[in-house]
């Protein structure tokens, strides 16, 4: 074996031992990111039943949902960056008893995302509609789920969180039966103020509501103009 064989195969010793070593090292840091950002996907869009197992950049998801379109979209939301593969096990079970009523809007500009549970295909059409009218843009990201038997109330504490959600920069809703949660940015702390007076004021006693606004960075408060006195120079007369 002559010395530049040697040599070539000394280099690729080397280089492998390293790549091996950083993939290593990386490999658990990777799939504790994977399994931390999967949960918590599945967690925020209300699946909170669904088991995902993950293993490197590979997700398994087991559990039981009410229809074909769920298992659908749960895989969906389960697929966040740096996953390769999902195994969806989910088994579709019309007497599955599924999580808490909820609708979860999210606000990004003129973008709208809906999450959630609606009643049925007209209420669901007529929604919609009055989204696009309310935040007066055809930019909705609709993932509503047709669920009978929502909760009492139901359409006028939705309203009440549209109507805050309405007022806010940027920001999220989200709605259950016996809780409103609001986060997000406004202009003014008059502006937060009354948002919170108003959602408060307006909703149920068996509904709390929950909020975590802050003042927009991009908001400049004037400071006061301070004049200052004028000097007169009294002249002696001669």
């Amino acid at each position: 074996m002559n010395k530049f064989v040697k040599t070539l195969l000394a280099l690729m010793l080397f280089f492998s031992f390293g790549y091996w070593s950083i993939y290593i090292k990386s490999a658990p840091d990777i799939q504790q990111d994977i399994e931390s950002r999967t949960h918590n996907a599945l967690h925020s869009a209300g699946y909170n039943s669904i088991k995902a197992t993950v293993k490197g950049r590979y997700v398994i998801l087991n559990g039981t949902v009410a229809n074909e379109k769920l298992r659908a979209v749960v895989e969906k939301t389960a697929l966040v960056e740096g996953v390769r593969f999902i195994e969806n096990n989910l088994v579709v079970s019309k007497n599955v008893a599924t999580s808490d009523y909820y609708l979860q809007i999210e606000k990004k500009g003129n973008t709208l995302d809906l999450k959630g549970n609606i009643s049925d295909a007209i209420t669901h059409h007529n929604f919609i509609a009055f989204i696009m009218n309310t935040f007066k843009t055809n930019a909705v990201n609709d993932q509503l789920i047709e669920k009978k038997a929502p909760p009492n109330n139901w359409t006028s504490i939705t309203r009440n969180g549209v109507d805050a959600l309405k007022n806010l920069e940027a920001g999220m809703v989200r709605i259950s039966s016996t809780a409103i949660e609001l986060s997000g940015e406004v202009s003014t702390p008059a502006v937060q103020k009354q948002i919170i007076s108003n959602l408060k004021s307006r909703l149920p006693k068996n509904v709390q509501a929950t909020t975590r606004l802050s003042i927009t960075k991009n908001t400049i408060i004037k400071k006061p103009t301070i004049k200052k006195p004028m000097t007169t120079i009294n002249e002696e007369k001669e």
